[in-house]
């Protein structure tokens, strides 16, 4: 895989299918429930790199939350600046079920599994998305793996 940053300057933005493409869920403390979900955006290969297994990817991960009656309040969501914050009281989880994701290149056949991980959790007091649900900051990485399952052309 490529280190993250900007894409090199000669790449070859490589076309892919989804293959499956899961919410994770999520069981946060009072009640809270969320699902996060990582979307691939571009795969790319690095036309100077002669191995052909040398690719990168792009995407954005996404979050929603689903909070008891109780628990909403009047829209009120963050500003950038509070998103840039890191005061805000960490959240425990409870429990998760994180998939993976399976894209395949369509050139080369080869299959890309992503699992998205979440680290932390945080809430932001008293600010409510724009479905009046408590307003939460997540911290997530992606584990990128070529599925040694459907690729037999890839080396180790």
């Amino acid at each position: 895989m490529m280190p993250s940053g900007a894409p090199p300057i000669d790449y070859e933005d490589l076309e892919f299918e989804t293959l499956e493409e899961h919410w994770n869920e999520y069981e946060l403390t009072n009640q809270i429930k969320a699902k996060g979900k990582f979307v691939a955006l571009r795969i790319l290969r690095d036309k100077r790199n002669p191995d052909p297994n040398a690719i990168g990817m792009s995407g954005q991960n996404l979050f929603v939350v689903n909070a008891p009656v109780e628990q909403r309040g009047p829209p009120s969501p963050l500003t950038p600046e509070e998103v840039q914050r890191t005061d805000y009281p960490r959240v425990s989880v409870l429990s998760n079920n994180e998939k993976w994701n399976k894209y395949q290149i369509v050139k080369s056949g080869v299959v890309l599994k992503v699992k998205l991980i979440l680290n932390e959790v945080y809430r932001v007091q008293g600010r409510y998305d724009t479905d009046g649900m408590p307003c939460y900051l997540f911290n997530s990485t992606q584990m990128i793996l070529p599925d040694k399952h459907a690729n037999t052309n890839i080396r180790s």
